[in-house]
């Protein structure tokens, strides 16, 4: 090893030399130099002379290499340092860049930094090692670099390009991007002859970037259309490949496909790819291909609960890599399944052990196993791998303490376990750059949040110290809006970014933004489509630079990004309630249910047993029953009420005797669509009007607010009011054509859209009685109609507006959430697109110093759960805009009890001042009596009350 890196110090070190002597009289170089040099790249080319002797050669030749000069020459070299590249990618990436970097040097100057093929060539090259080093980015930047010429220039390069891209997107959790670069390289991969290897290579990057977003059948069914028989029944390295993923798709799949066909098809491609690895000649691939194949089986085996048979097959496996002296990180999948395999059978310091191994490859300096755990910043490669793992750790130590007993160093070794995951997790977050990317993390995180939930609380059980209990609170808020909060975060304190930086931050997204709804016109145009989606990965492109950027150049500021959720109870309980509130908060784990309640004084935990399944089919028919709303129907009236008490019983009753008049609630799972102030207290015989005569629903007893989780509702309340903003309530009163939502013939629309034409009918009697009334009740209202109340007003009204109302149409998109929407004016006969506010659009916005919107419109607040996330609904994105307070609607609520409710919460909130929830909940209930609960249960407030 000291010999490979002692090579390029040396040409180093012989160039640094040659610089550092008087200019030298350059002349043309000699015959014979230049056919060394031919002699070397021949040699190299035909395999008959060894990297390390070339470069020794060249290394002898240096001083008269830099004192000669000449185009042949510098031509000659330039193949001989690129070839060297080449030779030394898979077993000394580091020196392959070097010799490749040498390379392009020689070609920028005799091409002028041009978009010669050689020089693109180099630039595929370096990208390659980079990629190899796990250097992702700037393997994205060379490869982007590579590609630039057009396809019918250099069709090969171009489609190994987006291949490469693609590959490198997934490896930094990118997936939409991979996909799109995949699906780039597979339509152009026609145009050069056929080439089976590379083929099943996309094929397999596609199966893997299905894998990771969990559509499996997706990526089963790419390799069945893209491969025909004959490909599979061909023996290759690329189809052992191929296989390997295959089995990771169908084993990943156990849960959600049939179990013993997910089983069976899983064995059978696993052994098939290991079987194969084994019959390679040596190379320098080899070991690798062994040991991930051996580790899915292994793991394989596990889960099928046959542990001895998965120990063999890891053991073996490791042994097979200490004879072929490895130090990579190649043993670190094998000794984490192995130990999760130990763990199983109950051998808990055997997994421990193993474990141990794992660690001493991930970390950046030499670990011994009686140390600490080494340092969040120190876990290198595969970050999912290290989460997994340090959770393995504190679990396998509670249960040896549970074995042994009172051995207070087992305890110690948990907490830091758990406390190292906690900032790993945000660590992967905040280097991530799309949303999505992060919302994938966190869905794959909350399986390992949920381990780091049970383990503190086994702590807080066995020892009863309140840290632990402490500790499980910021587990739940850390597996609850998770790119929420840091949108939030760092749209508070964007004031630490120079003007310049914020402006072009700002003109990136909205860019992204626009390009976006051109996507959304142009769906019926292939080659415009195909033109925009180009035009978007372009700029993700430049928002990823950006990113890469602010995070050199503003550390500071980039680190808030690693922050999580970092607030205590202790602060939340005395900073974030106010009086006579309480905060309840849920976390869903296995089959049990955990509450927390915060009051000013004090945290509690309870715990009811209830698979989150079972919860959420009863939610299920609780809102069916709830917005069909049958006054009179007697059977249904039972079992709404019935329902509506039991859920109490599950979700309040068990802290009923310590909650405030004031509840904050902070949901978690299906509980996300549930409207708490239908729920009863108590049920008395009789129907719905009888509990309301007896004030036996949640509404008439408190006043309820709703968040997606507590420390984004500390950002929301202390964003600050600005003094600069008018202090009117700007009233949206959007109006439609009447033949707009009859029209039959809307060939142009997209068909998620064609949907929601019935629903964009005019707005009723109801809707002007509601402005009306606000009119009449407050002074200062500012009233957007026809043409005026058009999307692009209400926009700039968000930035100069306290309070804005919106009582128009909102479709939810169950399909795709980020394409819901409220329509301003339409006052054509075909829709105007343009006029849509989409939830992707309010990711670009920036609304700091907004009080309070009022969505009037339906649906605004559902929308399609993500786990670690909560509902992608308008409320979400208008929270992540920055507005303080929403209040919205969970369904399609009647307009006569609205009309009624928005106007009377007015007047409670900016006439009398009370809080927000306060003023919406007597609101509701001046209603309540003469309404049945679909007509006043679905108006919720989020956000701040103050």
């Amino acid at each position: 090893m000291m010999k490979a890196l002692l090579i390029p110090v040396l040409l180093l070190a012989c160039l640094s030399a040659c610089k550092n002597e008087p200019e030298p009289v350059v002349s043309p170089c000699d015959t014979s130099l230049r056919i060394t040099l031919a002699g070397l790249l021949s040699g190299l080319t035909s395999d008959s002379l060894r990297p390390d002797s070339a470069i020794r050669e060249l290394t002898r030749l240096y001083p008269e290499l830099e004192t000669c000069s000449g185009r042949e020459k510098d031509s000659l070299l330039a193949a001989v340092s690129d070839e060297l590249g080449k030779k030394l990618l898979y077993e000394r990436p580091v020196d392959s860049e070097w010799h490749s970097q040498q390379a392009l040097k020689i070609r920028k100057r005799l091409f002028g930094g041009s978009q010669h093929r050689d020089i693109l060539r180099m630039y595929y090259n370096i990208g390659s090692a980079h990629i190899l080093r796990k250097n992702y980015h700037q393997a994205i930047s060379y490869f982007d670099s590579a590609g630039v010429r057009p396809i019918a220039d250099l069709p090969q390069l171009f489609v190994l390009s987006q291949l490469k891209l693609g590959q490198a997107y997934l490896e930094i959790g990118e997936l939409n991007n991979a996909l799109f670069h995949f699906q780039v390289a597979s339509d152009s991969i026609q145009v050069y002859p056929q080439n089976i290897r590379k083929r099943m290579e996309l094929v397999r990057s596609f199966a893997s970037c299905y894998r990771r977003l969990r559509e499996y059948e997706k990526g089963i069914k790419k390799v069945d259309e893209e491969l025909g028989p004959e490909a599979l029944l061909t023996p290759s390295i690329a189809l052992a490949d191929l296989c390997l993923v295959l089995g990771n798709i169908w084993q990943d799949s156990l849960l959600s496909a049939d179990g013993e066909e997910a089983r069976r098809q899983s064995v059978f491609y696993t052994q098939k790819a290991l079987s194969s690895y084994e019959e390679l000649s040596e190379g320098p691939t080899k070991e690798a291909r062994i040991a991930l194949a051996a580790g899915n089986l292994g793991e394989l085996y596990r889960r099928m609960g046959q542990f001895e048979e998965a120990v063999r097959v890891l053991t073996e496996a490791i042994s097979f890599l200490k004879t072929q002296d490895s130090q990579s990180g190649l043993f670190v999948p094998l000794y984490i399944n192995r130990g999760e395999t130990h763990f199983s059978q109950e051998r808990y310091e055997a997994a421990l052990s193993d474990y141990d191994s794992a660690i001493s490859f991930f970390a950046s300096y030499p670990y011994r196993a009686e140390e600490p755990l080494p340092a969040v910043h120190s876990y290198r490669g595969n970050h999912e791998r290290s989460m997994v793992l340090l959770a393995d750790i504190a679990l396998t130590n509670l249960a040896l303490f549970e074995e042994k007993g009172q051995d207070a160093t087992l305890l110690k070794k948990a907490v830091a376990a758990y406390d190292t995951l906690y900032q790993l997790i945000n660590l992967v977050r905040g280097d991530f750059i799309s949303d999505d990317a992060k919302l994938e993390l966190a869905a794959g995180s909350r399986k390992i949040l949920g381990k780091a939930f049970q383990g503190c609380l086994k702590l807080y059980r066995k020892t009863n110290d309140p840290r632990y209990k402490e500790q499980a609170f910021r587990i739940s808020e850390q597996s609850k809006a998770f790119v929420l909060l840091e949108a939030a975060r760092l749209k508070n304190v964007s004031s630490m970014l120079p003007e310049a930086v914020r402006q072009k931050e700002e003109a990136l997204l909205l860019a992204r933004a626009k390009i976006e709804g051109q996507l959304l016109q142009a769906w019926n145009d292939p080659a415009e489509k195909k033109r925009l989606e180009k035009a978007l990965a372009r700029n993700f492109e430049q928002i990823r630079i950006f990113q890469q950027q602010l995070k050199a150049q503003h550390p500071q500021y980039h680190a808030l990004k690693y922050q999580g959720a970092a607030l205590s109870s202790g602060f939340i309980r005395e900073k974030l309630l106010g009086k006579n509130q309480s905060l309840v908060e849920y976390f869903y784990q296995d089959s049990s249910l955990y509450i927390f309640l915060l009051n000013q004084d004090s945290i509690e935990l309870q715990t009811v047993t209830i698979p989150p399944k079972q919860m959420g089919r009863q939610i299920t028919r609780f809102r069916e029953i709830l917005e069909r709303g049958r006054p009179g129907d007697e059977e249904q009236e039972a079992e709404f009420c019935q329902l509506a008490y039991r859920l109490y019983q599950y979700l309040l009753a068990p802290v009923e005797s310590r909650l405030s008049g004031r509840l904050i609630i902070i949901p978690a799972g299906p509980l996300n669509n549930l409207p708490f102030e239908a729920l009863l207290k108590k049920m008395d015989p009789g129907g719905v009007q009888q509990q309301i005569r007896n004030n036996n629903f949640v509404l008439f007893n408190h006043s309820l607010s709703y968040c997606f989780s507590a420390n984004l509702l500390s950002l929301m309340q202390s964003g600050l009011r600005s003094s600069s903003r008018r202090k009117e309530v700007a009233i949206f009163a959007s109006a439609f054509n009447h033949g707009l939502a009859r029209k039959t013939n809307h060939s142009e629309l997209p068909p998620a859209l064609l949907k929601a034409l019935p629903f964009l009918d005019p707005l009723g009697l109801n809707q002007k009685m509601e402005v009306e009334k606000i009119q009449q009740n407050i002074r200062k209202v500012t009233i957007f109609e026809k043409e005026e109340a058009s999307k692009e007003a209400f926009l700039k009204a968000c930035r100069q507006y306290s309070i804005i109302h919106i009582p128009t149409h909102g479709i939810l998109n169950e399909q795709d959430p980020s394409y819901s929407f409220i329509s301003f004016s339409q006052m054509e006969g075909q829709i105007n697109l343009s006029e849509l506010l989409f939830v992707k659009d309010l990711y670009a916005q920036h609304w700091q110093g907004l009080d309070l919107i009022f969505l009037s419109a339906c649906q605004t607040a559902s929308g399609r759960f993500m786990e670690g996330e909560g509902n992608i609904s308008l409320a979400r994105g208008m929270a992540y805009a920055g507005v303080r307070s929403l209040a919205t609607t969970l369904w399609n609520v009647p307009t006569a009890a609205k009309s009624k409710i928005a106007p009377a919460f007015y007047t409670h909130f900016l006439q009398e001042s009370q809080p927000k929830d306060v003023a919406l909940a007597e609101a509701k209930r001046s209603v309540a009596r003469q309404y049945h609960p679909k007509d006043w249960a679905g108006i919720i407030l989020i956000g701040a009350t103050e």
